[in-house]
C-alpha cells in the first residue's frame, strides 16, 4: 500500500511526501529496491539509501547492492558512462550474470550515454533472454 502511495505522491509532484513514503516503505522490506530507486529519482543522495537498507536488514553479503545502489545514483545524475562502468561490474558477478533487468538498465545508459553499438548488444542480449519483451 505505501509503494502504491509513494508512487501517487511522486506522479503528482509531491516530492516530500513521496520520500516519506519511500522510506517507510524502505523500513518495512530493506530489498523493496523500486523504493530504493524512487529515492533516487526523487535526489535523495545514494549514502543515505544505502544506510536505510543496510541499517534495516540483517542480510549477509549485500556487496551487489551497495554496487546495485552506485549505479543508479549515477543515472539518476545522468552519469551515464559511470552507471555504465558500475553495472558491468554487477554484470560480471555469477549470480547476476545475465539478469535481464541488469542489461535492460545498462542498455539504456550505454544508449544514454551515445554508444549505440553496446547499447544494441545489451538490449539484444536482453531479447535473447525475454523474446516478449516490450521495453529497452
Amino acid at each position: 500500500v505505501n509503494m502504491a502511495l509513494a508512487k501517487i505522491f511522486q506522479d503528482q509532484g509531491m516530492e516530500r511526501s513521496a520520500i516519506t513514503t519511500y522510506k517507510e516503505v524502505l523500513r518495512e522490506c530493506p530489498m523493496a529496491l523500486e523504493a530504493a530507486e524512487g529515492l533516487l529519482a526523487l535526489g535523495v543522495k545514494g549514502i543515505e539509501v544505502n544506510s536505510l537498507i543496510v541499517g534495516s536488514s540483517n542480510l549477509p553479503s549485500l556487496d551487489w547492492l551497495n554496487t546495485w545502489i552506485k549505479a543508479h545514483a549515477h543515472i539518476h545524475n545522468r552519469e551515464y558512462n559511470l552507471a555504465v562502468t558500475t553495472l558491468r561490474s554487477l554484470d560480471n558477478v555469477n549470480f547476476l550474470r545475465d539478469n535481464f533487468n541488469l542489461l535492460l538498465t545498462m542498455g539504456e545508459c550505454y544508449y544514454y550515454a551515445g554508444d549505440d553499438k553496446n547499447a544494441l548488444a545489451c538490449l539484444r542480449r536482453t531479447r535473447a533472454i525475454e523474446p516478449d519483451n516490450t521495453k529497452g
